[in-house]
């Protein structure tokens, strides 16, 4: 798995409390993997975690490439987040 990993994302909320992500994903394995399991912790302003999303990204990510996904809807998120820390944390392979 640590060979799979997000090298840049960004992300906003909306309106309506829904968090969208654009993340980059790098498969640096030898294999192709697919369904990439997405974990964000969200914090307050004071540094408390206040919540976390987890979300699947079913696509198949080629062996030794660089990928973008554009505005992954990674669900619903506490009003009061301020900073958001995402990682792949589980990934299966072809």
């Amino acid at each position: 798995m640590p060979l799979v990993t997000l090298n840049s994302y960004q992300w906003s909320k909306s309106d309506f409390g829904v968090m969208t992500a654009t993340f980059t994903v790098s498969n640096r394995n030898e294999f192709d993997v697919k369904d990439i399991e997405v974990r964000c912790e969200h914090r307050a302003p004071s540094g408390t975690m206040i919540d976390s999303n987890n979300r699947t990204i079913y696509e198949i990510f080629r062996a030794r490439s660089v990928r973008q996904i554009r505005d992954f809807n990674m669900g619903f998120v506490h009003s009061q987040i301020h900073t958001s820390a995402c990682q792949v944390i589980k990934v299966t392979p072809l």
